[in-house]
């Protein structure tokens, strides 16, 4: 059995490593109230990631030579590929792409699909989906990598739009 006194304190390890919300079965919030008064730093939070102006472009990648490449997110680990950029003449309102490097792609677990995709032509991001799927497709005789939203309703909108454009 553990004490009052334990219960007591692990809380107030929870609070005070909390980083957003804290929730109750109760509506009672007086010792996060109280560690909160004891340590006020604790109300602020400093994120570690930055973000830029709505509408405005990603910074440039530095460092990275010429050429066209796909950066695959997910979690912590990321895989950049040289590419060929399709995504005009059969993106359907995705990213569409020829893998340049098949052998380097054979190690990428694409199943699992990835946080975000972004394609980056000389060091620019010109292109950026997020929660993302990829599809291999013939297109004219050629196999192409589409990166598609992988909630099935966005990806139907974005190939509306699409369409919509192209008329």
């Amino acid at each position: 059995m553990i004490s009052a006194e334990s219960v007591s304190f692990l809380n107030e390890r929870q609070i005070c490593q909390s980083s957003r919300f804290l929730y109750s079965s109760t509506p009672e919030f007086d010792l996060a109230e109280r560690v909160l008064r004891e340590q006020p730093l604790l109300g602020t939070i400093e994120s570690l990631f930055k973000s830029g102006k709505v509408g405005a472009a990603l910074p440039p990648f530095r460092n990275m030579p010429p050429g066209t490449f796909l950066l695959l997110e997910s979690g912590h680990s990321h895989h950049v590929l040289p590419v060929i950029d399709r995504s005009a003449e059969c993106g359907q309102g995705s990213i569409a792409v020829t893998i340049l490097d098949e052998l380097k792609f054979g190690t990428i677990n694409g199943s699992i699909g990835f946080d975000s995709v972004t394609l980056i032509v000389d060091g620019n991001a010109m292109r950026q989906m997020r929660e993302v799927v990829l599809a291999s497709e013939l297109y004219e005789g050629e196999q192409v990598l589409l990166v598609k939203h992988r909630n099935p309703r966005h990806q139907a909108m974005m190939e509306t739009i699409h369409s919509q454009r192209s008329a």
